[in-house]
């Protein structure tokens, strides 16, 4: 009976290391969604910045002339 308790013993360890494992893969997919998202806002807040330096060298331009 003592060979079955440490099967048992065993299978519950490994269950319990599956189950963290699974949570951490989780985590981790979700952070990836979320810095994948950041990535995209930070890329329109570029764009905008660009946009506002052209903007921003046409005004200066007025001035020159």
């Amino acid at each position: 009976s003592s060979g079955m308790e440490e099967i048992t013993a065993s299978v519950t360890q490994q269950a319990s290391a599956s189950q963290g494992i699974t949570q951490n893969v989780e985590r981790i997919a979700r952070m990836a969604g979320e810095n994948s998202a950041e990535v995209g806002r930070v890329s329109e807040h570029a764009h905008q910045l660009e946009r506002l330096s052209h903007d921003l060298g046409l005004a200066v331009r007025g001035f020159r002339t």
